[in-house]
């Protein structure tokens, strides 16, 4: 089966925007014949490009060290997570799986439990949010008003505020 995908070509520099330019798509064959009982086939139907990954294409970022992984790695070994554990999703949700990756996903969640569960608004609180155009921020924003309470948002520029 041919495998159709999206990788990164080259790294951003620090105060780089991606561009076009820094992907490329790429095919692969792939076989869906299982080796062995412990395999499994996992086909994504929905993808989400989170904010926060925009400081894992760059070469350094605030947010992240360059670490050297290759000592515990052999060449050709397949890397399918880093993980501490493993969970198991129980879908009992009757919504899209798209939202799952929208206003439920990752921006979402942290939205949610940044403003309810640390920030346990009360109807008529005022709340100011900064970065009110980006991912997290704009749903505190909505959150925020649906809970009763006066907003008040900031954004980088102009053209933020406008958008």
């Amino acid at each position: 089966m041919e495998n159709r995908y999206v990788t990164l070509k080259n790294q951003l520099e620090r105060a780089e925007e991606p561009k076009e330019s820094h992907f490329e798509f790429k095919n692969s064959s792939i076989s869906l014949a299982l080796s062995n009982k412990d395999e499994v086939i996992v086909q994504n139907l929905y993808v989400s490009i989170d904010p926060y990954l925009i400081n894992r294409m760059k070469k350094q970022s605030s947010s992240h060290k360059a670490i050297n992984f290759t000592f515990a790695l052999s060449p050709g070994q397949a890397i399918d997570a880093m993980v501490l554990g493993e969970l198991k999703l129980e879908t009992t949700i009757d919504l899209p799986l798209s939202h799952q990756v929208g206003v439920l996903g990752l921006s979402g969640l942290t939205a949610y439990g940044g403003f309810y569960n640390v920030g346990r608004p009360k109807r008529g609180d005022k709340v100011f949010v900064s970065a009110a155009s980006g991912s997290v921020g704009n749903l505190v924003g909505q959150y925020a008003k649906l809970s009763g309470c006066y907003v008040v948002g900031s954004a980088g520029n102009k053209q933020k505020v406008n958008a």
